[in-house]
């Protein structure tokens, strides 16, 4: 695997590794994630990122379906953000 895939998988596995844990409830795990979506989160590359409730969901399906090729492949979720232009 290269660096970029590689640190990409790590950025989405540090994202959802807590949401993805079996022991939350239904109503814990929902407002985890929708606090993940709400806020930027420093992306692979160094750069500022906001990433979708969708693609959060969609990680920790294929995490707790142990799909992790999923979490390295789908690139859809990331969203470049300028912090410069304040968008």
């Amino acid at each position: 695997m290269d660096d970029r895939r590689r640190d990409t998988a790590l950025f989405r596995y540090s994202l959802i590794r807590e949401a993805a844990d079996a022991r939350l409830s239904h109503r814990d795990r929902g407002e985890l994630v929708r606090s993940l979506a709400a806020g930027e989160h420093l992306g692979p590359g160094g750069e500022p990122v906001r990433v979708s409730r969708d693609s959060l969901d969609r990680w920790i399906r294929a995490w707790v379906r142990h799909e992790a090729p999923c979490i390295r492949a789908e690139m859809k979720g990331l969203r470049r953000r300028s912090v410069a232009a304040g968008r």
